[in-house]
């Protein structure tokens, strides 16, 4: 019960409420001290490790193509990610495809999506490198960073220090920012095709778009609104969406984040001690029975 994914913020609530048992919290920290701890603390100073070779290969690759330093770490890069591999297949193969994925939600699940998405990201970009395909090696290469670096907030959600930040900032992610882009969207789309209407035929549509997404940047150039014949509904639809996008729908976003940070602050040491122990079923699932005992 503990371990599975809650379906709603109610089992969450059950979750945590059963949690907080001298009991249960007793074995919690047990199972913790016993079988998880010392392999969090090994497991985060290899991904460490991993991400300064990583850096190190990135640059070097950037600045001096095909040197020695740049093959010699680039070797690295790869029989790391050869490692990474073994170790998640041999994940799969203790506990199933299924369970590794989705029987654990949390921070569990993610490593186990950025782990793969990492794997997948090197792969990519070693063999773009052979085929000296530039342009999509820039995106791979951007992919391994993001996806390398990404792995740590699996191991920040274990710490006490950053593992309620952690939990608060996936909950305004997932809940409250894709609401809000869903409206954002919707007015975005709207009114740049409303100024699209009143362009010369130069100005493309991807122009127009950045120009109204510009809003927030302060990039936004004012004569693509006012370039209509009739210049008083240019003005309506500057005016309009400034207000829109700058005033109410900012301000709705800061209030929902708000809302969710005051929410989660209350119970945030219990979500983290359901959090850690997910991490520590995660790391228990992936032993062999023998390395249990």
């Amino acid at each position: 019960l503990l371990a599975a994914p809650p379906r709603d913020e109610d089992q969450e609530e059950v979750q945590m409420s059963i949690l907080t048992h001298p009991v249960v919290l007793h074995l919690a920290e047990a199972k913790w001290t016993h079988v998880a701890c010392r392999r969090f603390w090994v497991r985060f100073l290899c991904c460490v490790i991993e991400l300064v070779i990583l850096s190190a290969a990135f640059l070097a690759h950037h600045e001096n193509r095909y040197s020695q330093t740049d093959i010699a770490l680039q070797s690295l890069v790869g029989v790391s990610t050869l490692l990474n591999l073994l170790l998640f297949l041999r994940a799969i193969w203790i506990q199933g495809v299924y369970p590794a994925f989705c029987a654990i939600g949390g921070a569990a699940m993610m490593r186990r999506a950025m782990q793969m998405s990492f794997i997948l990201s090197v792969l990519a970009s070693l063999l773009l490198q052979v085929t000296e395909v530039q342009d999509w090696e820039l995106v791979a290469n951007a992919c391994v960073i993001f996806t390398g670096y990404g792995q740590l907030l699996f191991f920040f959600a274990g710490l006490r220090l950053t593992g309620p930040f952690i939990i608060m900032i996936w909950r305004m992610v997932y809940g409250d920012i894709f609401r809000f882009l869903l409206i954002y969207v919707s007015f975005w789309l709207a009114f740049s095709l409303a100024t699209y209407g009143g362009q010369p035929e130069e100005v493309s549509v991807q122009d127009i778009l950045m120009n109204t997404a510009g809003t927030f940047t302060g990039a936004m150039d004012v004569d693509k609104f006012l370039s209509f014949d009739t210049a008083w509904f240019g003005y309506v639809l500057l005016f309009t969406w400034v207000i829109l996008s700058s005033v109410l729908l900012a301000n709705l976003l800061i209030a929902m984040m708000g809302e969710t940070f005051g929410s989660l602050a209350e119970t945030a040491h219990q979500r983290w001690l359901l959090e850690r122990l997910r991490i520590t079923l995660t790391i228990q699932h992936e032993l062999f029975p023998w390395q249990v005992r």
